[in-house]
């Protein structure tokens, strides 16, 4: 938990710093680690209650990662059921002022038995389902072309270098056509931006965790990611329909994004 201590005390000081704006949060998946529901009793439930208790009146958007799928469970649907029920839906959308955001789930679940809960038999794609490019669909027809979107979702659409990440990555651009677009993911724990074309964008952003997992094993201060970028976070300003962006790394200030 240590490691998340700077980064909530930096979000409540930019709260305090900014009360006459409107502020929002978005996360990017993975708030969780489905290892730990069932070796250290730890799910969505514990989230909830320790993130209220840290950061008061922000709302929260949340996006499912991988590791917030039940792999103890089957399949695509039954693997979602515990984050519906406690978090939110899976995908869903929203208006916040000139802007149109959207929320998918990105991972499909392919585990036939369930997986143990020591993750061994966990399988998956990074993949968008029919359902949800159909709902997208749907949801898209009513929005003016002339509106910006801004789609989160966990595995990033597209590599670093501009290559397709996401197994139908076609396929979900198809459904965003005609609108300027842009995709912020997370997953990869390393941090670039792509500009596909000049109507999509792609921010795939480090994590507030960097690689602790890796990096935590040789020293519990290293907060770096597999690329050398620091443990961080995205800053989002919108007016009107414009928006700009800087990755905040944390415990840094605004103006550090390289050594």
């Amino acid at each position: 938990r240590s490691q998340f201590r700077v980064f909530t005390d930096e979000i409540r000081a930019y709260m305090n710093s900014h009360k006459n704006e409107k502020i929002y949060a978005m996360t990017l998946g993975d708030m969780t680690w489905d290892l730990y529901w069932y070796s250290r009793s730890y799910c969505f439930e514990q989230y909830l209650n320790e993130y209220k208790g840290v950061v008061n009146n922000l709302q929260i958007f949340h996006t499912i990662g991988n590791h917030d799928h039940d792999m103890n469970a089957t399949g695509d649907w039954d693997t979602v059921i515990r984050f519906r029920n406690a978090v939110c839906p899976n995908y869903y959308s929203f208006n916040i002022g000139k802007i149109h955001y959207i929320s998918i789930d990105d991972i499909q679940c392919t585990n036939d038995p369930a997986s143990k809960t020591d993750g061994s038999g966990r399988k998956y794609n990074d993949y968008v389902v029919n359902d949800v490019l159909n709902w997208m669909k749907k949801d898209l027809s009513f929005v003016s072309k002339t509106t910006p979107i801004v789609v989160t979702m966990h595995a990033p659409v597209y590599t670093k270098d501009g290559g397709d990440a996401l197994n139908n990555a076609s396929a979900l651009t198809s459904v965003l056509s005609g609108y300027n677009v842009t995709f912020v993911s997370g997953h990869s724990h390393v941090c670039y931006t792509v500009d596909k074309s000049s109507t999509i964008r792609e921010h795939n952003n480090g994590a507030v965790c960097a690689a602790w997992w890796w990096a935590g094993k040789y020293w519990p201060d290293y907060n770096i990611a597999t690329d050398g970028a620091p443990s961080g976070y995205r800053v989002m300003s919108v007016k009107g329909t414009k928006q700009t962006s800087y990755f905040k790394a944390t415990g840094r200030d605004a103006s550090y994004q390289f050594r």
